[in-house]
């Protein structure tokens, strides 16, 4: 999976941050035990304040913060500090327990809480790509929830083309979706790695980069639009009615777009679909 993302792809989710060198890396040593290797890691979130209210009225309100995510690697926890803000614009801040990580698939971690007869799920975390997803009820009734995640990385992607004038088609898992969203979540940019403009299989570019595509956050998640938008190889791989719907409260996205001819269709999710 990793062979599908360039440096800058992972830079954007501060990936590097998981395996650089810095203070927090090194094992210390607490009263003679085990060492214990912690890291601390910052990172651009995004986090939606969602209110149903009971179906009488919604309210959606996004904001962006530089989080802190503190990982133990010998006792494998977690622990998640960020800021947000609610639905009269004041910003609050949040701080999770540590939280024990269950390993799911490679380097896919989730952290399982259980409330009497009922077992969720607060927190998954790919130690690979950096890719952080936490959702969390604020009250009982589960509304106000509040959803926070990093910058969008859907790795685990299937990408179906097809000709509209001839009918032939085709598809691959080779391409990754990364959405950069402003600090309003109101824009974002738009990466595409390993990017096809043709059915032959082979790949026109490892990195297409595309911005301005109009961001609408919504109940479940984002909703991405544009009617054109060029990409930084000027006069090539130029995108139209660009619509991607981002649900499951950011964990799954589908998506359409045209280019060169071909109609896109892509489908996919933040982590493996074996375990989400």
């Amino acid at each position: 999976m990793m062979k599908r993302l360039s440096i800058m792809l992972l830079s954007l989710l501060a990936v590097t941050m998981f395996t650089a060198c810095g203070n927090d890396d090194e094992p210390v040593n607490n009263n003679d035990d085990k060492p214990v290797n912690k890291q601390t890691v910052t990172m651009a979130l995004n986090a939606r304040w969602i209110d149903t209210n009971y179906g009488y009225s919604n309210t959606v309100v996004f904001s962006q913060n530089t989080g802190k995510v503190e990982l133990n690697y010998t006792d494998m926890t977690v622990k998640l500090s960020a800021s947000y803000k609610d639905q009269n614009g004041a910003t609050q801040l949040m701080e999770t327990p540590e939280m024990k990580m269950k390993q799911l698939k490679g380097t896919v971690y989730d952290v399982e809480i259980v409330d009497g007869a009922v077992t969720y799920i607060p927190l998954v975390i790919d130690l690979g790509t950096g890719m952080l997803w936490y959702d969390n009820p604020i009250s009982s009734s589960n509304s106000p929830r509040l959803v926070i995640t990093s910058q969008l990385l859907y790795a685990y992607t299937t990408t179906a083309m097809r000709n509209e004038v001839n009918g032939n088609n085709g598809s691959h898992e080779q391409s990754a979706y990364v959405f950069v969203l402003d600090d309003k979540g109101e824009t974002c940019s738009l990466y595409i790695s390993n990017f096809m403009s043709t059915l032959n299989g082979a790949v026109d570019a490892p990195e297409v980069r595309y911005s301005g595509l109009t961001v609408t956050p919504t109940l479940d998640g984002y909703k991405i639009t544009a009617g054109e938008v060029e990409s930084n190889y000027k006069g090539f791989y130029t995108l139209t009615d660009v619509e991607f719907n981002v649900y499951s409260q950011c964990l799954s996205i589908k998506g359409s777009f045209k280019c060169n001819g071909l109609k896109y269709n892509v489908s996919g999710s933040l982590f493996p679909s074996s375990t989400y």
